[in-house]
């Protein structure tokens, strides 16, 4: 636990070297630990290295298939690395196994939108809101920018402004 503790002051604080070496330390003492594993990829995305940040969650993700954090992390470097189509993939494997997560349906439907596929975008913003409710800001944005794409004006410009206090 102190490592990984330190591990993300070092990374809150732009310290990636220290990150890193409190990454590797904690790498030693638990190699297989979920934690150790989000860590690791942390600690790869911040320093702009993909390909540990993809080794880290490819590793996380077979020790812990279930575990909704290793798909989204999966998913986050499959958009980084320029590639949507695997991104989608591995969201909506993480879904199959938790279909109400709402950073996992999030991610998705932002990512849909992204790529203008507006029907799934749609039913994605409809699962989360199943999830979460329209309460949630995060809601509120995407069914925005899903009215921004439809050409929707006045709509969209009810839902944006809405966020604007926020």
């Amino acid at each position: 636990q102190v490592w990984i503790t330190l591990a993300r002051w070092h990374l809150q604080h732009d310290d990636l070297a220290a990150a890193a070496d409190a990454a590797a330390h904690l790498r030693t003492l638990a190699a297989d630990d979920a934690e150790t594993a989000l860590i690791s990829f942390e600690v790869g995305l911040a320093r702009g290295d993909l390909m540990a940040a993809d080794q880290a969650i490819e590793a996380g993700l077979a020790a812990h298939p279930d575990d909704e954090r290793m798909h989204l992390a999966r998913g986050l470097v499959g958009i980084r690395r320029g590639r949507p189509e695997e991104a989608v993939a591995t969201l909506r494997a993480g879904l199959a196994l938790h279909p109400r997560s709402s950073p996992l349906l999030a991610t998705l439907a932002e990512l849909l939108l992204e790529r203008g596929d507006l029907a799934a975008a749609r039913d994605t913003i409809d699962a989360l809101i199943a999830a979460v409710g329209r309460e949630s800001p995060v809601v509120t944005l995407l069914e925005g920018w899903y009215l921004v794409e439809r050409r929707t004006w006045l709509g969209a410009k009810r839902a944006l402004e809405g966020l604007r206090p926020l």
